[in-house]
């Protein structure tokens, strides 16, 4: 009995031993494949993370170049408003100086008239040179649109629009070259007295519209996936990111 008894200890012992043993592999088998899981994981994340930085620095560098650029164009338009004042001003003396001509020129040709009219006995006449109201701007046209539309005798944009020639493709709104625009403006008086009084100036004015650079609406790409949490528990951080 006694045998028997230690027989059936020693096969129940061999056949835990034998469960532990296979329990032993399974659970390193497993913990195998969760560190070459865990492995890939951090690989994954270190190469987003250099990604990341890469994205940063080429994201930081046009950063800069753009603040660079923008204080540049800032100073060109400080630049260039000065000009403009500087002229502007120039401008207006200048015309100020040719209507005191002008008005001394009418008032000395008047005169010459008067006494040329006395000394033939005639009837006193009097100087009205031609008047033209303000500049009135149309909208840029397309060159080609323009051009064609010149020959016809068009110059304001809204009289060429018809169901086969919508205004949109009538009117240039940016790039190289450029479109036209005129300036139009029309006789508030003509010269009452030809022979004597001033022709009237040009009615139209052409000149080159909207040559700048279209602007380009930034556009980014698709979210990558979400990273690993950077903590097992008690909160940690998930991150994506997209290009430009």
């Amino acid at each position: 009995r006694f045998r028997d008894k230690l027989e059936m200890i020693v096969a129940e012992l061999l056949s835990e031993k034998q469960h532990a043993e296979w329990l032993l592999s399974t659970t390193r088998s497993e913990c195998t494949k969760q560190i070459a899981e865990l492995d890939t994981q951090i690989q994954t994340m270190d190469d987003k993370k250099g990604d990341g930085a890469r994205i940063e620095a080429g994201a930081s560098s046009r950063k800069s170049q753009a603040q660079g650029n923008i204080a540049s164009i800032e100073r060109e338009g400080r630049k260039l408003l000065s000009v403009f004042k500087r002229q502007s001003g120039d401008c207006r003396s200048e015309l100020k100086n040719l209507r005191n001509t002008v008005c001394g020129s009418k008032k000395l040709k008047q005169e010459v008239i008067t006494i040329e009219a006395k000394q033939r006995k005639g009837a006193r006449l009097e100087i009205n040179d031609c008047s033209v109201g303000s500049w009135r701007p149309q909208e840029c046209m397309n060159t080609k649109v323009a051009q064609q539309l010149e020959k016809q005798g068009i110059y304001n944009p809204q009289k060429a629009v018809s169901a086969r020639r919508p205004l949109k493709s009538i009117l240039h709104k940016c790039g190289p070259g450029g479109g036209i625009q005129w300036f139009l403006r029309g006789k508030v008086s003509p010269p009452q007295t030809p022979e004597y009084g001033a022709s009237c100036p040009p009615l139209r004015l052409k000149t080159v519209c909207n040559d700048f650079e279209c602007p380009v609406d930034c556009k980014l790409s698709d979210w990558e996936g979400w990273s690993a949490c950077s903590k097992s528990c008690d909160g940690g951080m998930k991150r994506r990111i997209r290009g430009v």
